[in-house]
């Protein structure tokens, strides 16, 4: 409820207070005062507000369904130029928001009596849920009526699954409804909204005795009408989704490939990339869609003569839990992390380097140092939302439409484009041991990599030979049967981060805009030695650069059918950096294309997959 308000009447019965048969109106009349102080700060409505105002303009006409006493929204829009149009069944309600928005044209009035159109947008800030769920519908049905095709509508509401049900709310009992957000999404989307997104967000009421409400936001359009045919993406190209020159757009990492994109487009929600994908222009010319997060490719997956989606403009971490987090896939690792540590909880597996996209690494696998106990990254996604290549948003897992969850892990965005995903929680440690162990070859460094018991671990090879990295969390010593030469104690954050310091460093001296012909396999762990001992014997220190790295990484996969591993794998990394003076990059890719082919040969495949044209769509 928005400063103590209802949207409308409903029947004596369902609408009085249990305990003294006056009307909720009145009921919230008389706590008006103790409500407001318990819920005078609400971010995410304050920011959905911003969002309204932005997308529409100075000068637009906005209702505000059950604008109590007008504060926050109303007051909000009016200053940004919004023309608000309150409406309220409390009198009491109305007469406050005459004192606080004078500027706005108040009603005393019930939301299911309203008949005015013509809006370009619409919020009900909880106050629907002070209707019966019967009510609810009949609601969203006036408030379509009201808001022009091409309008946005906006709805706050606690999630519960409830019915005009009796609860207690500051010590007086009041009937509310309130959905499950699946359903809510599902009921504004019958009333013939688009749902753009359903934000989830958790809340405590400023005051002792409340409890942790979880708040549903529905951001929804109604579909705008041309001719016989819905069409939203005219509207959303022109004020919703961002047209940007994104620097770098024709380029990424490896520095190989060049393509220059016919548009780059931000999008802030899925619907928007489902519009783009539907577009009839796009459709019949046959032109690319294609994601990009923060451009890490480096043989030009990302790159497109056609459209690219900047994909950090969904980057929102939405809901964080004991067990789960759902993010954008437009959020980078460090996001998703700083997030979780809040709580206490962190991704069971994270990249060297955090600042990749959750939906870039994803479509690839996402290998880190915890994987061979916790698999890929790709592997502890238990949801993902994709716009598939017929412009459906799609919501799919292990139990639901599981051939497209698999076909979009490790599936280089060849089946659709990742735009949230859920993922899997674990407890993170305060602090941890990293050892470093040094061995004489290849085939020693990766037996061990399989023997000892290590929450992390990684190895590289060295001008001094082959080092393993060993690192075990919140631990009084280092893993048994090992002989470190190092041994170091960090703060768990500083230890994820670890790389920032190295990157600062190649920024400044030049090395990190050079191009980076990284070649990459995953083989099966019996075949990896040899492998490796072949390969580095045709490589010198020129054919890597001056910043160039050697990882050798023994991991499990995990159920990513997409991805071609064997249950004990192990990644070998020639993280080539063509540095002035060293080889060149064409060069050190013939060299790639060498390895890829070795790796084939014992029943590996390089990693990621190599590219072809399906990657562009």
């Amino acid at each position: 409820m928005d400063e103590g308000k209802r949207a409308g009447s409903t029947s004596s019965d369902q609408a009085t207070s249990a305990s003294d048969g006056v009307s909720q109106a009145l009921v919230f009349d008389h706590l008006v005062k103790r409500y407001e102080l318990a819920y005078s700060d609400r971010p995410e409505q304050t920011r959905a507000a911003v969002w309204l105002a932005e997308r529409l303009g100075v000068g637009a006409r906005v209702l505000d369904v059950g604008c109590g006493s007008g504060v926050p929204t109303a007051r909000q829009l009016v200053d940004a130029g919004i023309q608000v149009v309150g409406i309220d069944i409390s009198p009491v309600m109305i007469s406050a928001a005459a004192a606080a928005v004078p500027e706005a044209a108040l009603h005393t009035c019930d939301v299911l009596e309203f008949t005015e159109i013509g809006f370009d947008g619409a919020v009900a800030f909880f106050s629907l849920l002070m209707l019966p769920r019967s009510g609810i519908q009949q609601a969203l049905a006036v408030l379509h009526k009201a808001v022009k095709p091409g309008g946005y509508l906006l709805v706050g509401m606690v999630e519960a699954d409830l019915d005009a049900e009796a609860v207690s709310f500051l010590d007086t009992d009041v009937r509310v409804s309130g959905y499950r957000r699946d359903d809510l999404h599902r009921v504004v989307e019958q009333a013939g909204f688009t749902v753009l997104e359903l934000r989830v967000v958790s809340y405590t009421p400023a005051l002792a005795e409340a409890e942790l409400e979880t708040h549903l936001y529905v951001y929804a359009q109604r579909p705008r009408l041309v001719g016989s045919r819905v069409e939203q993406a005219s509207l959303r190209y022109s004020s919703a989704m961002t047209e940007v020159g994104l620097p770098g757009a024709t380029r990424d990492f490896g520095g190989l490939v060049s393509r220059t994109p016919s548009r780059v487009v931000r999008p802030a929600y899925a619907a928007e990339i489902a519009d783009l994908v539907r577009d009839s222009v796009v459709a019949r010319a046959g032109v690319a869609v294609v994601a990009r997060g923060c451009g890490h490719s480096s043989r030009g997956e990302s790159l497109t003569e056609g459209i690219a989606v900047d994909m950090r403009g969904m980057a929102r971490v939405h809901e964080v839990g004991e067990d789960r987090v759902v993010v954008d896939a437009g959020a980078t690792w460090r996001e998703v992390l700083e997030a979780t540590l809040q709580c206490g909880r962190m991704p069971p597996v994270l990249t060297d380097y955090l600042d990749l996209t959750v939906g870039g690494t994803l479509s690839a696998a996402g290998i880190g140092g915890t994987s061979h106990i916790h698999g890929t990254q790709a592997a502890n996604v238990l949801e993902l939302e994709a716009v598939t290549p017929a412009g459906e948003i799609v919501t799919c897992s292990p139990r639901q439409r599981s051939q497209l969850f698999d076909a979009l892990r490790s599936g280089m965005g060849r089946h659709g484009i990742i735009t949230k995903a859920a993922l899997r929680l674990t407890t993170a440690p305060k602090a941890v041991l990293s050892c470093r162990v040094q061995f004489a070859s290849a085939a020693e460094l990766i037996a061990a990599q399989g023997r000892i018991h290590a929450d992390f671990i990684s190895g590289q090879v060295k001008s001094s030979g082959f080092e393993l990295k060993a690192v075990v969390y919140d631990a009084s010593g280092p893993p048994q049967g090992l002989a470190p030469i190092d041994v170091e104690e960090l703060a768990f954050e500083d230890f994820a981060d670890r790389m920032r310091p190295d990157v600062e460093k190649l920024i400044e001296l030049g090395e990190w805009d050079c191009p980076h012909p990284w070649g990459q396999v995953i083989v099966p762990a019996a075949q990896a030695a040899k492998l490796v001992e072949a390969t580095l014997a045709e490589t010198s220190p020129a054919d890597i650069g001056l910043s160039g790295v050697i990882l050798i990484k023994r991991f499990s996969p995990g159920p990513v059918p997409m991805l071609r591993a064997p249950s004990d794998a192990v990644l070998f990394a020639l993280l080539r950096t063509a540095s002035p003076g060293c080889a060149t990059a064409a060069q050190m890719t013939v060299a790639n294309d060498q390895l890829y082919d070795r790796a084939e040969a014992v029943g590996g495949a390089p990693y990621p997959p190599r590219p072809t044209p399906a990657h562009s769509r």
